[in-house]
């Protein structure tokens, strides 16, 4: 892999942290500038619904892994050479992720970190 793997949301994002990649249903709002869609890793609408940390990990765990991790890794290489990114940027609106507030970005990386074997750190406030 020659590029590297972080999650940020849409408003801690900086240019010099890599390049964006939605892995939201929605985009922010007047958003300037390029912003790649990861379409294949948005939670589904039902998802969305879900309160339950537990029962929403679960069901969003099962989405990847039908997606497969090999789809991902091609999906997230195509994605890094279309761009030429060193580092690819996984967003989405939640800000600060930590204990109280958590979302499918988080669960996300932790996937593809087990999953591919790579470190997947969080960019934004909470490190």
């Amino acid at each position: 892999m020659s590029y590297e793997i972080a999650t940020c949301s849409y408003r801690e994002w900086r240019p010099e942290m890599g390049v964006p990649i939605r892995t939201s249903r929605g985009a922010p709002r007047g958003w300037q500038g390029e912003l790649p869609a990861w379409a294949a890793v948005y939670p589904t609408w039902p998802m969305r619904q879900i309160t339950d940390r537990d029962e929403f990990t679960r069901r969003y765990l099962a989405r990847l892994d039908g997606y497969g991790v090999e789809h991902a890794a091609a999906d997230l290489a195509a994605i890094a050479d279309e761009t030429n990114a060193d580092t690819l940027i996984l967003c989405c609106f939640e800000v600060s992720l930590s204990e109280r507030i958590w979302c499918h970005r988080s669960v996300l990386a932790a996937w593809l970190s087990d999953r591919l074997g790579i470190d997947v750190p969080e960019l934004g406030a909470h490190r």
